[in-house]
C-alpha cells in the first residue's frame, strides 16, 4: 500500500505541474532543470477525514542541487484520494510560481509579484498560497468564512510573509542565487502555531512575528501556508557583521543540538574574533601586496579570525602567512602539486591537512583554492571570491546542509594514520583490547610532521 501511495503521490504532481515522471521516481518539471520528489510521510484518520502528510524535495537549475525541504497536506474520504489530492493542489498552488520565478513564464493570476528588501538587498518575491480549513466537526474546506477570518485577524490579507519579509529577522540569503522561503501559520485550533522556513529549513529567529496578536475566537481551524521564491533583484552586498552574527545566532538556536557534526565548530563555536586593526592590514599589505578588496574590507569591518568553513578563519597576520604570500600562484585546477604553494594566505583549515586558501596573485587573484595535499593531493579553485566562500558556508548552516567536501575524504591522513596504527598493532600480534590499552582511553594525537602550513608538533 505505501509504495502504491508513493506512485500515485508523484504521478499527481506530474500530471498538475505538467512534468515526467522519472526512472527514479521522481519529477522533472521539464523546463529550467526543475526537479521535484515527493513521499508520503504519515497518514491517520480524525473525524473520519483521512489526512495525509506530504514531504517534498526541490532542487535544480537556479536552485543549486541542495534539495530544499517543503510539506502540504492532503484531505479526503480516502487516504488514496487524500494523496492525490495533496500532490496535486502543492503542484497546481506553487509549481506556476516557480517557474515563473525561475524560469520567465507567466504569473499566474492566484499568484502576486512583491518587491521586498531584506538584510539591504533588494528581491523580486514571487508568492503563492495554499490555504484549508477544518470545522469544528471535522470538514475541510479551502477558502471559506474560516480563512477569510483568519488572515484578516492576522493582518495577512493577503501575504502573511509580507510581515516575515520586512521583519529584519531573516537569515543572509544566497549570494548569487534565489531564496525559496515558506511560511505556515495554523490559526483558530488550541494553540497558534506559526513557522518560518528558509530553504526548506526551519527559521525560529522569525517565530514571534505574531505574537502581538491575541488568540482569535474563530469558526474553525484555518491551516495557512505560503511559498516565496526570492530572486535577487540588485548586486550581491558585502554582508556587516551585524547581520553574520544575526544570522550566526539564528543557526544556533534552530540547529544547537546538530552543530556538533559540523566539523570544526567546536573551534570556534560560532563566533566571530575582533575586526583587524587598520594598521594591522596595512603592514600586512607593505609584506605581501594590495588583498583582494572583499577580504581586505572583511578584515576591517567584520573580523580577522574565528567562525567560517572548516574550523574557523584563520588570522591573515604572522610569519607563516607573510612566507605563503611569497611568489606568484602557479597552480591549475585540478593538479597534483609537487611544489609548496606561493602567492596566498590561509584561510582555514578544514580537518586532515586540508587547507583552504586565497589566492593572491596571478590571473587566479581572488579566488578561493583548495589544497587537499592531507588527502587527495589535488588542488582545487572552490569559490570565485572570499565573499561567495565564505557566504556559502552560512547558506549551507541555515538549511543544515551537510558541510562542504571538495576532496576525497576517504584518503584523509588522519584516518588512514589511525589505520596504519591498528594494521601495525595486528601484525604485532596484538588483541583488540590490547591495542585499546596501547592507544590510551581509545584516543589517538594526531601531530604535524611539519610543512607549508603547520609547524612540527602541531595537533
Amino acid at each position: 500500500m505505501a509504495a502504491d501511495l508513493q506512485t500515485l503521490l508523484v504521478r499527481s504532481i506530474a500530471d498538475a505541474s505538467g512534468g515526467e515522471v522519472t526512472s527514479d521516481g521522481e519529477v522533472d518539471l521539464g523546463v529550467g532543470g526543475l526537479r521535484v520528489s515527493a513521499w508520503v510521510n504519515g497518514t491517520q484518520r480524525v473525524s473520519g477525514v483521512h489526512q495525509v502528510s506530504v514531504f517534498l524535495n526541490l532542487w535544480g537549475g537556479e536552485l543549486g542541487e541542495s534539495r530544499i525541504f517543503a510539506s502540504t497536506m492532503g484531505y479526503a474520504d480516502s487516504d488514496e484520494a487524500a494523496v492525490a489530492v495533496g500532490g496535486r493542489e502543492w503542484a497546481q498552488a506553487f509549481v506556476p510560481v516557480l517557474l515563473a520565478a525561475l524560469t520567465g513564464r507567466e504569473l499566474p493570476e492566484h499568484a502576486a509579484r512583491l518587491t521586498a528588501t531584506i538584510q539591504g538587498r533588494t528581491y523580486d518575491c514571487f508568492v503563492a498560497r495554499l490555504d484549508r480549513a477544518m470545522s469544528p466537526a471535522g470538514e475541510v474546506s479551502g477558502a471559506g468564512a474560516v480563512v477569510e477570518q483568519a488572515r484578516r485577524h492576522l493582518d495577512g490579507d493577503p501575504w502573511l510573509c509580507s510581515r516575515v519579509l520586512e521583519s529584519g529577522t531573516l537569515a543572509i540569503l544566497p549570494r548569487r542565487r534565489p531564496a525559496v522561503l515558506s511560511v505556515f501559520c495554523c490559526e483558530g485550533g488550541p494553540s497558534r502555531i506559526f513557522e518560518v522556513k528558509i530553504n526548506g529549513a526551519d527559521w525560529p529567529a522569525a517565530s514571534d512575528l505574531l505574537d502581538d496578536v491575541p488568540p482569535i475566537e474563530a469558526l474553525g481551524t484555518a491551516f495557512l501556508r505560503e511559498l516565496v521564491v526570492a530572486v535577487p533583484k540588485s548586486e550581491p552586498i558585502a554582508p556587516s557583521r551585524r547581520l553574520i552574527e544575526h544570522t550566526l545566532s539564528g543557526v544556533q538556536s534552530a540547529w544547537t543540538p546538530r552543530l556538533v557534526d559540523w566539523a570544526g565548530w567546536d573551534a570556534h563555536r560560532g563566533e566571530l574574533g575582533a575586526p583587524a586593526q587598520a594598521r594591522e592590514v596595512a603592514r600586512l599589505e607593505r609584506a605581501v601586496g594590495e588583498l583582494p578588496a572583499d577580504y581586505r574590507r572583511f578584515l576591517l569591518t567584520v573580523t580577522a579570525k574565528g567562525a567560517g568553513p572548516g574550523y574557523g578563519l584563520i588570522s591573515p597576520f604572522g610569519a607563516h602567512q607573510r612566507a605563503l604570500a611569497k611568489g606568484v600562484f602557479a597552480w591549475e585546477d585540478g593538479d597534483q602539486p609537487t611544489t609548496d604553494p606561493q602567492g596566498v594566505l590561509a584561510l582555514a583549515h578544514a580537518g586532515c591537512g586540508v587547507m583552504y586558501l586565497l589566492v593572491l596573485t596571478g590571473p587566479h587573484r581572488g579566488e578561493v583554492w583548495l589544497d587537499a595535499a592531507g588527502s587527495d593531493q589535488t588542488v582545487r579553485r572552490v569559490a570565485p571570491s572570499f565573499l561567495d566562500w565564505y557566504q556559502d558556508w552560512l547558506d549551507a548552516l541555515v538549511k543544515d546542509a551537510p558541510p562542504r567536501t571538495e576532496w576525497d575524504a576517504r584518503r584523509c591522513s588522519t584516518p588512514n594514520a589511525i589505520s596504519n596504527a591498528l594494521e601495525a598493532y595486528s601484525r604485532q600480534g596484538l588483541t583488540a583490547e590490547e591495542a585499546e590499552a596501547r592507544v590510551g582511553g581509545g584516543r589517538f594525537q594526531v601531530m604535524a610532521a611539519g610543512g607549508s602550513y603547520f609547524d612540527r608538533g602541531e595537533p
